[in-house]
């Protein structure tokens, strides 16, 4: 069971917004909340008053009385991050991302890095993600590929859900490519499909909670989109499984799309195949 949730901070807009989010993520869950500032231009000392003054602002927003740490980067300030991670049993780091994908792995991404070496779930905050929230208590998305892989996110997305007492809906996107054959079987009612997904939700640990479980038929990330909007959803639990180097390169990940885009925050893990 996380216990703590950590956010980055330097002042910028991307991390005003994911300390915003964390805050909220703190308060719906009655966790605490740690910012973690720092700097990453030299005329914004990592001390400067100011910066700690709006760091405690949207804690307040919350009625949070946040925790401030000062990391001092000497060079990468993922490997800090992630530090700062392990050194508190149970906590979680909520980062921004703007799921630059392939991009990333030229420009360099401090999310990209973060995720790929956390021994846990991340929370990935991108740049379209809203104050939304909770509001209405929507699901959870837990997004599936079909691949056992993918399900390296179902035991956090339970935790989650039941930390937030939110229902969960476990879905997974049949690509409009299928053969023929599979789209009669669908039309049949009886497609692999089906019968994954509800494995998934019945037999793993989310058969514990509030679970329903949907095929979507489409792009994946056109379509998880479209029903973490029709269900108004608050959370989206991925795994990412797609290795960094060539791979990533050429077909890039449909959790950087998912994130680049989503109007909530993305419970995130990497999980890369056994080779």
């Amino acid at each position: 069971m996380f216990r703590e949730i950590l956010v980055p901070f330097n002042g910028s807009d991307d991390t005003v917004r994911a300390l915003e989010i964390g805050g909220g993520l703190a308060s719906a869950s009655s966790r605490p909340l740690r910012i973690l500032a720092y700097s990453s231009e030299l005329d914004i000392p990592i001390h400067s008053r100011a910066l700690h003054d709006m760091a405690d602002t949207i804690g307040e927003r919350y009625g949070l009385s946040a925790q401030i740490t000062t990391v001092v980067s000497a060079r990468y300030l993922a490997d800090e991050l992630l530090a700062e991670a392990r050194r508190r049993t149970g906590s979680v780091l909520c980062i921004p991302s703007q799921g630059l994908g392939r991009k990333a792995l030229i420009t360099g991404s401090m999310a990209l890095d973060v995720l790929t070496a956390a021994q846990g779930p991340v929370v990935l905050v991108g740049p379209e993600c809203e104050e939304r929230m909770f509001e209405h208590k929507g699901p959870l998305v837990v997004a599936l590929d079909g691949s056992p892989e993918s399900e390296a996110i179902v035991e956090s997305a339970h935790e989650w859900a039941t930390s937030f007492h939110l229902p969960v809906e476990v879905v997974s996107v049949l690509a409009a490519d299928q053969s023929a054959a599979r789209r009669s079987a669908i039309a049949g009612g009886e497609p692999e499909e089906s019968a994954y997904v509800a494995r998934v939700a019945q037999e793993s640990v989310l058969a514990e909670g509030d679970v329903s479980y949907e095929i979507l038929h489409g792009k994946p990330v056109e379509e998880i989109l479209r029903e973490v909007n029709l269900k108004d959803a608050s959370l989206i639990a991925i795994a990412s499984h797609v290795p960094l180097g060539i791979d990533r390169l050429l077909h890039g990940s449909v959790l950087d799309e998912v994130v680049r885009h989503s109007p909530v925050p993305v419970l995130a893990v990497n999980q890369w195949p056994a080779s």
